[in-house]
């Protein structure tokens, strides 16, 4: 479900942000515990003290990179989330004979360079396929239609924001949250109907 995506997405990106924070913290201490002191070589006093005892090998823990990682797991997790969506997705429309199949769907974005134009097909192509599906059938009229311009908006701010236009990519991942949204509610209101 959505708020299932949406609960990981948020709890990864939160947990990674907090391992970076400690880790970031850590480190700066650890640079910054590692002045040596000035040291006083003259024995008028009888307290002559060597280098080796002013000098600390303090290195930052590991703590802030394993939250990281923590993170960073969870958030890999809603990538697979994603494409798990998008092959459900894909799968509802291949009784109206839809463009591809799921897992050429999902599998054809895992190529480099050739996932620029089949990020396209995938999200766009499936948009225009369920219109069509869903407008041909009569029993699919109840289901709720997609805004195709939302489904090639958002292939077209990734690609743009990776090569030219930082700008425009700040708005791909609420873009990108929508379109999973309208994603899950077809595929949830496709299974709903068929067993109800």
């Amino acid at each position: 479900s959505f708020a299932l995506f949406l609960g990981l997405l948020i709890t990864g990106a939160i947990i990674t942000a907090i391992g970076l924070v400690i880790f970031m913290d850590e480190f700066s201490e650890g640079m910054g515990g590692n002045q040596p002191e000035q040291v006083n070589f003259q024995d008028d006093s009888q307290n002559f003290v060597s280098p080796q005892q002013t000098t600390t090998t303090e290195t930052p823990s590991l703590v802030g990179v394993f939250v990281m990682l923590i993170g960073g797991s969870i958030l890999f997790l809603t990538m697979i989330l994603n494409y798990v969506f998008l092959y459900r997705a894909w799968h509802i429309l291949q009784p109206g004979e839809a463009r591809t199949s799921p897992g050429k769907a999902v599998g054809f974005l895992f190529i480099p360079f050739f996932n620029l134009y089949w990020i396209f097909v995938s999200y766009h192509g499936w948009a225009l396929d369920w219109n069509r599906i869903r407008n041909s059938h009569s029993n699919l009229t109840s289901m709720p239609t997609v805004s195709e311009g939302l489904f090639l908006s958002g292939p077209i701010f990734l690609v743009t924001s990776v090569p030219l236009i930082r700008v425009l990519g700040l708005a791909y991942p609420f873009i990108f949250l929508n379109i999973i949204a309208v994603t899950c509610k077809v595929v949830n209101a496709t299974a709903d109907a068929s067993q109800g």
